[in-house]
């Protein structure tokens, strides 16, 4: 997997913590009012980088997406759960 710019690994980090604390991945708004920007179409930007890099794995269908975040030495989920994340 490719390393990740810093701005990536606070998404990383903050895709982690809410899952984490909440069983949800955050929407874009709360990835975009974390990082202090005001667009959500930064957020997912990297989102999406995160995702060609091989961190994470969306399902695009219906409206709320499905996201899993991978464990970066095997290449697999790093747990079972996979969670909800909003365009």
């Amino acid at each position: 997997m490719s390393k990740l710019s810093k701005k990536q690994q606070e998404v990383l980090e903050i895709i982690k913590r809410k899952i984490s604390s909440t069983g949800q991945a955050p929407l874009l708004t709360e990835i975009a009012e974390e990082l202090g920007v005001e667009s959500t179409a930064t957020a997912l930007s990297h989102v999406q980088k995160l995702e060609a890099k091989g961190y994470i794995k969306r399902d695009k269908t219906g409206r709320r997406q499905v996201i899993t975040v991978l464990d970066p030495v095997l290449d697999a989920p790093a747990s079972a759960v996979t969670e909800a994340v909003s365009d």
